[in-house]
């Protein structure tokens, strides 16, 4: 018996055209995580809304396999809209981030902290008051880390960290104190206290760029994605701090 799935809400990371008609759809959903569908007839003229990036649907499917044949979608609320708002400012940033998604979330794996930490973004985005800056896409990255379970904030213990030292982060250790030689690389006492704190909006544009250089390592050993190649394909220098 085929497997069926009702009204599940989730974003379109990505699309491509899939015979004749379809798209194969890589979707971020809340109650299973990543899931590929077939979009059947999607690409044929017709009442149903066209599938597009930012945009939250309810998609029914069935199937065995990994790859679910979807029988229906509809748009949630105003999200049409939101996708205008959203491709009009921030959609490098966005794009991003769906291929970061892409690449750390595993198949048939509910993140649901993590799905309802990025509808919140695509919905700040798509305000016409809103205003994204870097560490807005810096905190959606150590959270993704967290809820993968690769997080540094949970290592933190806020009386150990001393704001006048550096510090080095290693998965299953924490942060430990970095030596004379090395005060050149890591992060310092006031990032660490910053991202403990929830308050990434304090820290300078070098100390943004120092937690890149930490993401950076941690995509790399965990997931081998190299975060500033990434990260440079989708967002041109221009818009970066």
């Amino acid at each position: 018996m085929k497997r069926v799935e009702i009204n599940q809400s989730s974003y379109v990371l990505s699309m491509q055209s899939f015979r004749e008609t379809s798209i194969l759809v890589d979707l971020f959903t809340l109650n299973h995580g990543r899931v590929t569908i077939v979009a059947k007839g999607a690409r044929k003229k017709s009442k149903r809304p066209a599938l597009q990036l930012f945009t939250n649907y309810e998609l029914s499917w069935s199937g065995m396999s990994d790859i679910k044949n979807c029988f229906s979608w509809e748009e949630v609320g105003h999200s049409r809209r939101t996708y205008s708002l959203v491709t009009y400012k921030y959609f490098y940033q966005l794009f991003y981030i769906n291929e970061l998604l892409k690449k750390i979330l595993k198949v048939f794996d509910a993140h649901r902290p993590l799905f309802e930490l990025y509808k919140a973004l695509i919905n700040t985005c798509s305000s016409s008051q809103s205003d994204i800056k870097q560490y807005h896409i810096l905190y959606f990255e150590l959270q993704a880390l967290k809820y993968t379970g690769y997080g540094i904030v949970d290592s933190i213990k806020q009386e150990e960290i001393d704001c006048s030292k550096r510090y080095m982060w290693k998965h299953g250790v924490g942060f430990t104190v970095l030596h004379n030689e090395k005060v050149d690389m890591g992060v310092s006492g006031h990032c660490i206290l910053a991202i403990s704190n929830n308050s990434l909006e304090i820290l300078s544009d070098i100390d943004i760029r120092n937690l890149r250089i930490l993401v950076n390592n941690i995509f790399k050993q965990q997931f081998n994605i190299n975060y500033f190649k990434t990260f440079k394909t989708y967002v041109p220098h221009t818009i970066l701090i």
